[in-house]
């Protein structure tokens, strides 16, 4: 049996695993020393409930050919999954009064319960990934683990009021309890974060998108800078200036790309005239790949018509793009 990990051979030998569960058990362990997390496994390219020890314990390890596992940094996850369940509970308490305001459908109320449990869970994951202890970590006078178990009783007493079909008391549960309880959750979550030092994490991206911004803005001009020195015989310095212009667009991509993964803002922030963040890099990296050969046969012709026609109008929406995050990420807030 093959295993991988991220697309790679796994780097570290099993031994002694009889079963499946024993080898993602061993897999988490090394993971979570190098401070990851595994967040799915394939067998044969079909997705693995990995934390059912049920599904697991059907499969039979002799027919595992190839087992593919993929792992994310645990912080990273935390904060998109934290920005995730702070989205959720908004929703929540926003949308709970008017839940109230009629007759209460069982999909709606199934929906919540399922919601609830989901965000305890998730409180309860992080909670163990940063290796924190919410009962000390306080939030308006309160521990943050006694919100969290107020969390877990809402949910019983919604189940409770719907199951007897209690609708005057789910009423009153969905608009005097659950919508203010949501949105004290929702405003626990940054201590979490500050807790763990993440939120410095999100800050520090943000200040480093204004450093590239000012790089990216200039970028046109400098490509025709680098553009003449080649022309004239320079082309050793001319080439390690164009790596250096690259490089600081592969670092604009990869800063936006975390923005988009970890932060609590709309895909619309992303797409400027029409044409989202993907199409934008797809489309920028066939034309990098034309410039660089340009460069290499110095055609000052077309070197001069890919960055007039095609990487400054590109690298001006990017600029767009990343100004759109830093206005977003200012309201960001709860």
């Amino acid at each position: 049996m093959e295993i991988y990990l991220n697309g790679q051979p796994l780097d570290f030998e099993i031994e002694g695993e009889s079963n499946l569960r024993d080898i993602i058990d061993s897999v988490s362990k090394w993971l979570y020393e190098r401070g990851a997390v595994l967040i799915s496994v394939r067998n044969g390219g079909h997705a693995i409930d990995f934390a059912d020890d049920g599904v697991v314990g059907k499969i039979d390890l002799a027919k595992i050919e190839i087992l593919e596992m993929e792992s994310q940094n645990a912080r990273l996850l935390v904060i998109e999954t934290i920005s995730e369940l702070g989205q959720y509970l908004d929703r929540v308490a926003r949308l709970a009064p008017q839940i109230g305001e009629d007759d209460i459908s069982d999909e709606s109320v199934n929906q919540l319960l399922e919601g609830i449990e989901w965000s305890v869970d998730v409180l309860l994951r992080v909670e163990e990934i940063l290796q924190l202890k919410y009962s000390e970590i306080e939030i308006e006078d309160e521990k943050l683990h006694k919100r969290l178990l107020r969390l877990g009783d809402m949910r019983d007493h919604i189940e409770e009021a719907f199951n007897s079909k209690n609708q005057i008391a789910l009423r009153l549960l969905m608009k005097e309890s659950m919508a203010p309880l949501a949105d004290s959750v929702v405003r626990a979550l940054p201590k979490i974060l500050d807790a763990a030092k993440l939120g410095k994490v999100v800050d520090d991206q943000l200040e480093e998108l204004d450093e590239v911004l000012e790089a990216i803005k200039s970028l046109p001009e400098n490509l025709e800078r680098i553009a003449v020195k080649i022309s004239i015989g320079d082309s050793s310095k001319g080439m390690e200036e164009f790596a250096d212009a690259i490089g600081s667009l592969e670092r604009a991509f990869s800063l936006i790309d975390f923005c988009r993964r970890h932060m609590a803002i709309s895909n619309d922030v992303f797409i400027v005239e029409e044409r989202s963040f993907d199409e934008r890099s797809a489309a920028l990296s066939g034309v990098l790949d034309e410039l660089i050969q340009a460069f290499e046969r110095k055609d000052k012709v077309l070197i001069g018509d890919l960055i007039e026609y095609e990487i400054a109008p590109e690298t001006e929406a990017l600029a767009k793009v990343i100004q759109q995050i830093k206005n977003s990420s200012k309201g960001t807030s709860h």
